[in-house]
């Protein structure tokens, strides 16, 4: 769901996505998803990955939120 997400709906590149994956295999070995949070840590990973690898300029971020 984050590869339909980040890629197809946004357009970003394979590196970003792969970074919001490691992000949340992060959160995920922490135990800091659940049921309720799971959705919302994922959009988080990749508005982070994307800010990092400055792809937040693009006119996909507002979809992205929302």
């Amino acid at each position: 769901e984050i590869r339909k997400l980040a890629q197809e709906d946004c357009g970003y590149e394979e590196p970003t996505i792969a970074m919001a994956y490691v992000y949340f295999e992060k959160l995920a070995l922490h135990g800091k998803l659940d049921k309720q949070n799971r959705k919302l840590c994922a959009g988080a990973c990749i508005l982070l990955a994307a800010k990092i690898s400055n792809d937040l300029k693009r006119p996909e971020v507002k979809h992205l939120i929302d």
